[in-house]
């Protein structure tokens, strides 16, 4: 009976060690399921179900940027090299506050033009027009910054464009404007158990880390998911995982990269200075009426965010605080489709030639209606000469998952070691880290003395990345840890600011935006998106709600100026509780409701419907360390601009979103809907949809299969003998199968000293 047991347990015990080994080779193994891909890739789709990639021949970005607006046109070009018939499905990420609202499908010499629909009607017109062999093309909105596009019957050798144009205004601070274009989508963690009260349930956001990790490489993603589920230590839910990713195929081709051509283009509106691009090589040509084309040095693997910024020369600085357009964009009548779905000339827009389109970039006429504006709200520049220093409590929260390991915990760790240096004696603080857990520095918030902030140094220098990403926990702890009875009596007059660095990689962002909401009290929410890829919907949205900044920061050496700038920002008086009124007291329909506090350095940009009856001035108001304060804006004194309207449709949206919980869920998708029909934008309820007229795929023709290469974010990559520590739960089986071994081995020999004294007698 004892050997048996014996035997038992040393079976277990080789198993747990060559598990690891297992699941290694699995990984190197790369498979494939409906959901395997990135930007600018294809998937297609045959007539068994069966699906694989297709390489984009290339992905071309072109901006044109006028004052405070960008508008974009982006063009993905994919080639059927195959003497096959092939249908397709791809994501790819875009701004979180892109306003898209224009599809065309370019297959030849022709070009579709999309329209928008409710979403489950632009569905069944694309299903229908692909059943009867026409060409298709659906354009859906899976997450605020994700998005998927869908072509029908792309015929063998045939190449296909599948171009959108989108809107959004840029960022200004500290006197420089910048942009970002998301290349890549980040794997993001769902943790195992969400909680009912806000209304979200795990299998939500389980389903939303599952979409968007199998779009990674296959192999890649298997790593990734192992990382995910460590902190469960459950190996029924590691092998069943892999397992699942292993049946779903094979992927052949290999060593693809997913290349993007840029170029921005500048007016000569506000002549500007000293462009850059942190993180890519760009060629900068200036015009000599003060214009500007930037453009990238080749092309450049898609594999983190573009960023570019650039100064207004001195004296040309945005000073007008309104911008305005009258009328839409796009006109109120939009084509429907009848409940048959009939495709007909009368309810679907007819393909023109290439030779017959105009500029890829053109607006749409505007109709003379109502006025739609950008209020640019400038802080006080006297803010700055404020005697006043207010003490503040300091919470610093650092992400230590599994998904910060490599360059991303770096960045984070001496981000914390400049915000640490930025204190002042009457400051306190406190550190907390969170991956499965979360960690506090110290039970209460501690002065900023030198043996204090001494030991916070020792404390972070220790700091490693691995688990889970269970934001959740980490922001109940921040918004609510207590300042300590030292404090207690100084604590009305403190400034209470938490510094939330993280690369935002998380799937139930409605949870958190709610419980930000439930919980920030007097708080203030500063979040510092870290990495290559970083989650931007998350990490703007929590700082607007947070009533603070979003601060990015994309490499090591930028984490000096980024923090010291902010600490210097946020210590300064601001200007709270802001709102918007006209001169007779009469509210405007304005969007976000909530407006953020104004910090130095750091105009916002509200958008604003203005009636055609109103002639009325707008007045800014809030309160100034403590004390009112009001601004007088002219709504005649503007500068004309087009696109304002989506812009202000877009941020709606967004804020309708954040509204948006069980009981007024019917409601809000309903408002929703009318919103980006009556603008012709894309939404979580609205698709655009393209359908060529005449059938063009013969009867009976079966779709075949395509390859394709993905990416994950730069500082993700690395080879299979180099992960990190957290990449996999190899070390968990491996030490808990040594122990087992080493139990065994005890084991065995308690029997053997029995023998031996028996031999010995």
């Amino acid at each position: 009976m004892a050997a048996k047991i014996n035997m038992k347990v040393m079976m277990l015990s080789i198993f747990c060690l060559l598990l690891p080994m297992n699941t290694m080779a699995m990984i190197a193994t790369e498979t494939f399921s409906i959901d395997d891909v990135k930007q600018g890739s294809l998937v297609f789709e045959n007539a068994q179900g069966e699906t694989a990639l297709a390489l984009p021949m290339q992905t071309e970005v072109s901006m044109q940027v006028s004052g405070w607006i960008n508008r974009v046109s982006v063009r993905h070009e994919f080639k059927n090299n195959s003497s096959d018939w092939v249908n397709g499905d791809y994501l790819f990420p875009l701004p979180n506050e892109a306003a898209v609202d224009q599809l065309k499908l370019h297959i030849g010499d022709r070009v579709i033009e999309g329209q928008i629909q409710p979403k489950a009607k632009a569905k069944a017109i694309f299903e229908q027009a692909k059943a009867q062999g026409k060409k298709a093309s659906l354009l859906e909105q899976r997450r605020p910054n994700i998005f998927s596009t869908k072509v029908a019957n792309l015929a063998p050798n045939e190449l296909l464009i599948v171009e959108l144009t989108y809107q959004e205004t840029l960022d200004y601070r500290d006197g420089e404007f910048s942009l970002r274009f998301p290349m890549v989508v980040a794997p993001r963690y769902a943790p195992e158990q969400t909680a009912s009260v806000y209304n979200v349930t795990a299998n939500e956001a389980r389903a939303l880390s599952d979409e968007i990790g199998r779009s990674t490489k296959p192999a890649e993603y298997a790593k990734y998911y192992a990382k995910q589920e460590q902190s469960s230590f459950n190996i029924h839910n590691q092998v069943s995982a892999l397992r699942l990713i292993s049946e779903a195929g094979r992927v052949y081709q290999r060593g693809n990269n997913n290349r993007i051509n840029l170029k921005v283009t500048f007016d000569s509106a506000m002549p500007i200075e000293q462009i850059r691009s942190p993180y890519h090589q760009i060629n900068v040509d200036v015009a000599e009426d003060g214009g500007a084309l930037v453009s990238l040095q080749g092309e450049a693997i898609a594999n983190r965010d573009f960023v570019l910024s650039w100064q207004p020369i001195q004296g040309s600085e945005p000073t007008a605080a309104v911008f305005s357009q009258v009328g839409k964009t796009h006109g109120t009548h939009i084509p429907s489709v009848s409940t048959e779905l009939n495709l007909t000339p009368s309810n679907l827009a007819p393909s023109k030639s290439a030779t017959e389109q105009s500029s890829d970039m053109a607006m749409p006429a505007l109709p003379a209606s109502d006025k739609y504006a950008l209020v640019m709200l400038i802080p006080p520049q006297g803010a700055t000469q404020h005697d006043l220093v207010i003490p503040r409590e300091l919470i610093l929260v650092i992400d230590t998952s599994g998904s910060m390991s490599g360059d991303a915990i770096i960045q984070a760790k001496a981000a914390l070691k400049y915000a640490l240096a930025g204190l002042r004696p009457q400051d306190s603080f406190n550190i907390l880290q969170f991956n499965s857990e979360v960690e506090k520095w110290s039970d209460r918030a501690m002065h900023a003395t030198a043996v204090n902030l001494g030991r916070a140094q020792n404390y972070i220098n220790r700091l490693q990345a691995n688990g889970g990403t269970e934001m959740s926990i980490a922001l109940n702890s921040a918004l609510n840890i207590e300042t300590g009875i030292d404090n207690k009596e100084h604590a009305p007059n403190r400034l209470r600011q938490v510094l939330f660095i993280t690369d935002g990689a998380v799937a139930n962002e409605a949870m958190l935006f709610e419980q930000i909401e439930a919980q920030l009290g007097e708080s203030r929410l500063f979040t510092i998106g870290i990495g290559a890829a970083p989650n931007a919907h998350f990490m703007q949205r929590a700082a607007q709600l947070g009533r603070g900044t979003f601060t990015y920061i994309g490499k090591l050496d930028e984490v000096n100026h980024k923090v010291v700038s902010l600490l210097e920002k946020i210590e300064k008086p601001q200007v709270t509780d802001v709102d918007l009124r006209f001169s007779d007291g009469s509210v405007p329909d304005y969007w976000p409701v909530r407006i953020p506090d104004l910090y130095a350095d750091e105009p916002l940009l509200v958008a604003v419907k203005l009636p055609s009856y109103v002639s009325n001035d707008l007045l800014i108001q809030g309160q100034l360390a403590g004390q009112f304060w009001q601004r007088r804006l002219s709504v005649n004194a503007t500068e004309q601009a087009k696109g304002l309207d989506l812009v202000w449709a877009r941020k709606q949206i967004a804020a309708l979103e954040l509204s948006k919980q069980g009981a007024n869920r019917e409601r809000v998708e309903k408002q929703i809907t009318a919103i980006a029909m009556n603008f012709h934008i894309m939404s979580a309820y609205t698709s655009l949809v393209a359908v060529d007229l005449t059938p063009s795929k013969p009867q009976g023709v079966e779709a075949k299969l395509a390859k394709v290469m993905q990416h994950l974010p730069r500082g993700w990559q690395g080879s299979l003998q180099t992960l990190p520590q957290t990449g996999t739960n190899s070390y968990v089986f491996i030490i808990f199968g040594s122990v087992l071994l080493l139990l065994a081995v005890l084991y065995r020999l308690s029997f053997r000293r029995p023998e031996i004294s028996e031999e010995g007698r």
